[in-house]
């Protein structure tokens, strides 16, 4: 994700050498700071090669980041951590992971990874202060933007969305503000999560109700500042009252008012 590659940049920078380590497309990917080193297919066998390419690394002034492993290679970490014993493991965490799983069965399980994730790590970090209502002994870190101030002061009578499409999307608040100023153009970048059908057809209904919205779908995070410079307003219109929305904290606000 963007924020482990800014996280990444920023460590080099600092001087330090950085290990990052990625689960993807079946894969296990390992970079050495921005560069591949190894990559090996995910499962049990290759388990111990990644672990060992990783050992060879670690020392001080040496940091590992992981991506898109949580809850789905519990067994890879557990192998990682007991294997580096002398490493110093900070648990991330930048949402309430439960919020949107309808299984109970798979619920049951996310709870006993996050509980074993507290147990193997020296601290834990949440990105929204109302986490810590759950993670008591937590360190709240509090997010950020990359964005440097707009040096434009153009008017485009736009406003733009910049979001995740997901159940936490408001598609009545969009609608509701699209149908008030239909002489403001609304333009909307965000990819729908896991392509969900319903999504779709309420994102479909909106731009179709409405001349003065549009939809461009997914977008990289290098083209925010891009986007965001032709746009007036930046809009993020969450559902409200709810779990879904309970204990985030979006970056989003970061990135508007940094950018102005």
């Amino acid at each position: 994700s963007y924020f482990r590659k800014y996280l990444l940049q920023c460590m080099m920078k600092s001087g330090y050498e950085v290990i990052y380590i990625c689960r993807h497309q079946g894969q296990i990917w390992i970079y050495l700071n921005e560069k591949l080193l190894n990559q090996y297919k995910y499962c049990w066998n290759n388990f111990s090669k990644a672990r060992q390419c990783i050992k060879e690394f670690q020392g001080d002034g040496k940091i590992i980041i992981w991506n898109s492993l949580g809850f789905g290679s519990i067994r890879f970490y557990l192998l990682i951590r007991f294997g580096i014993l002398k490493s110093f493991v900070i648990y991330d965490i930048f949402d309430y992971f439960y919020y949107d799983e309808q299984s109970k069965i798979r619920l049951l399980k996310y709870k006993i990874i996050n509980a074993i994730y507290q147990l193997t790590a020296k601290r834990t970090i949440v990105i929204s202060h109302k986490l810590r209502d759950i993670y008591k002994k937590a360190y709240w870190l509090n997010n950020a933007s990359h964005m440097m101030k707009k040096k434009t002061k153009l008017i485009y009578n736009r406003i733009g969305i910049v979001s995740s499409i997901d159940r936490r999307f408001d598609f009545n608040l969009v609608n509701n503000i699209a149908q008030s100023i239909p002489h403001i153009e609304i333009v909307i970048y965000g990819r729908i999560l896991r392509n969900d059908k319903d999504l779709t057809q309420k994102m479909s209904l909106l731009v179709t109700a409405n001349e003065n919205v549009k939809w461009f779908g997914k977008y990289s995070n290098d083209e925010l500042g891009n986007i965001l410079s032709i746009v007036d307003i930046g809009l993020v219109p969450y559902i409200t009252d709810s779990i879904l929305t309970k204990y985030i904290n979006p970056d989003k606000y970061f990135h508007y008012l940094c950018y102005g």
